[in-house]
């Protein structure tokens, strides 16, 4: 079901615009051209994209009054006219989600590789980054919060093969404009990795950290190019004919493409089929929403003290004299006091580990610690990666 917002010209102004003493017909043009795709955005978009579109009008509407003055007209203008242009690729891409036709390919899903032959006119295509555009979509077997790449194919002469590599979570949602063909597509990622819009019976591989399969996995961008016609090589025996880096999770493929351009897409795998609800919270969300229940509090310099005052003394270690002896105070990053009974969440790794310190008389949390740490004030033990990063040795 798509959720329909009605918003009138002057509340968008005052949203997403800036008032101007510029009076250059040009700019009240692109003013209104603006005003004009946003509403029609935010009647289209699926309601988990509502909040991701707003804020990004918000934080381009402050970006704007960074850059340039309320006269400075080349300057409004100019990033009005990229504005616009930002604005008519989104618009492109949902309109042509609402009119979806189902075209068949002959193929068969595999895990690596494929067990095909392709045309020798082939054309294939590297595209990726780090991550795409922030959203609120979850999907695979834990609920990983996943970014968006939106990725158009426009390719009418010469049939098609997809190599997609990204390193967070992600849906990659493609679409393809009218006499383009897919023939087959590699996605990879260091997390889990789900495509939409096309037809089951094309050819996909994923590949991602829990199946580590021959053929390889990395994020497309400039350090990894000499990587990439290696696997494609392995894959489609020939090497990339072109590399697309991502632009706030868009990736037009190919020929450039109009407005006017009719996309297809397939409703086998729609982007919503892919979403988990019902999945629970991960990773800082869910830290901040135990936070809000009063399961857990950010930790304060008290608690450290706290921590090094009852801390029993190692007496293998000789006494330090000096004006002010080294404390053994523990490692902290993204410390939280546990307050009550808690589950430690999925997805703790690397720049999402926390520190734990537990309240003396809770009980000891459940799940998995991942590369967190958790301080026992019942013990005055430590368990976790970074236990012995202070050189104490806890």
């Amino acid at each position: 079901m798509r959720f329909i917002y009605v918003v009138i010209f002057l509340s968008l102004n005052i949203l997403y615009g800036q008032s101007s003493s510029c009076s250059d017909p040009l700019y009240t043009l692109l003013q209104q051209k603006q005003s004009s795709q946003s509403t029609n955005l935010l009647n289209l978009l699926e309601q988990y994209e509502l909040e991701q579109f707003r804020e990004n009008n918000q934080n381009w509407s402050i970006s704007l009054k960074q850059l340039c003055k309320e006269n400075d007209c080349e300057c409004l203008i100019n990033q009005y006219q990229q504005r616009n242009v930002e604005l008519s690729q989104k618009l492109l891409k949902t309109k042509s989600e609402l009119n979806t036709k189902v075209i068949k390919f002959s193929g068969e899903n595999t895990e690596c590789g494929f067990n095909k032959s392709f045309p020798k006119n082939m054309t294939i295509f590297a595209a990726g980054a780090y991550k795409g555009m922030s959203s609120n979509y979850r999907i695979g077997e834990k609920g990983e919060k996943a970014s968006v790449f939106r990725v158009i194919v426009n390719s009418p002469k010469q049939p098609v093969a997809l190599i997609l590599g990204t390193y967070d979570t992600a849906i990659w949602d493609i679409a393809w404009t009218e006499g383009t063909k897919i023939e087959a597509a590699y996605v990879m990622g260091y997390h889990t990795q789900a495509v939409a819009g096309l037809p089951k019976t094309v050819p996909i591989s994923q590949i991602n950290i829990d199946k580590k399969y021959g053929c390889g996995s990395f994020v497309i961008r400039e350090e990894s190019l000499s990587q990439i016609n290696p696997l494609s090589n392995k894959l489609f025996h020939k090497n990339v004919d072109q590399v697309y880096y991502a632009s706030n999770g868009y990736l037009y493929l190919g020929d450039p493409i109009s407005e006017q351009k009719l996309l297809f897409t397939s409703s086998d795998t729609s982007i919503l089929s892919l979403h988990r609800a019902d999945a629970p919270l991960q990773k800082d969300e869910a830290l901040y929403d135990a936070v809000s229940k009063g399961i857990l509090r950010s930790t304060t310099p008290e608690d450290l003290e706290k921590w090094s005052a009852q801390l029993p003394k190692n007496k293998t270690l000789p006494t330090v004299v000096a004006p002010n002896p080294e404390k053994r105070r523990p490692f902290v990053h993204n410390g939280y006091m546990i307050l009550k009974p808690f589950i430690i969440p999925e997805g703790l790794y690397g720049g999402y580990s926390a520190t734990f310190f537990l309240e003396k008389g809770v009980p000891m949390p459940t799940g998995d610690l991942g590369h967190s740490s958790l301080y026992d004030f019942n013990t005055m033990t430590c368990k976790g990666t970074t236990c012995n990063l202070n050189g104490f040795g806890f």
